[in-house]
């Protein structure tokens, strides 16, 4: 099921149009998958203690700490999965990076 949830999640973050102002973020936690919308060069607080994957529409940078600060990781457009979940504090995306 979880394998599933995550195929439409991945397949609506690819309508998210290249030239927009905003990109989509999804998330696959324990409690379950869920996407958002972000503007570009926006920082999102989002304080989530176990992520096992993350997909999104464009390149953005991933943050252990919230405010967008302290250790990250930068992730491409795609599917991200992590078989041990990875705390997530915060996030911002990019048109370029």
């Amino acid at each position: 099921m979880q394998v599933f949830r995550l195929s439409l999640l991945s397949a609506s973050l690819l309508t998210v149009s290249s030239m927009a102002k905003t990109t989509t973020v999804g998330l696959e936690t324990a409690e379950g998958s869920r996407s958002m919308k972000a503007e570009i060069n926006e920082c999102y607080s989002i304080d989530e203690d176990e992520v096992f994957t993350v997909a999104v529409s464009q390149k953005c940078r991933f943050f252990v700490h919230e405010d967008c600060v302290g250790p990250n990781i930068v992730l491409d457009a795609g599917e991200h999965p992590s078989k041990d979940p990875v705390p997530v504090g915060s996030f911002v995306c990019y048109t370029g990076l």
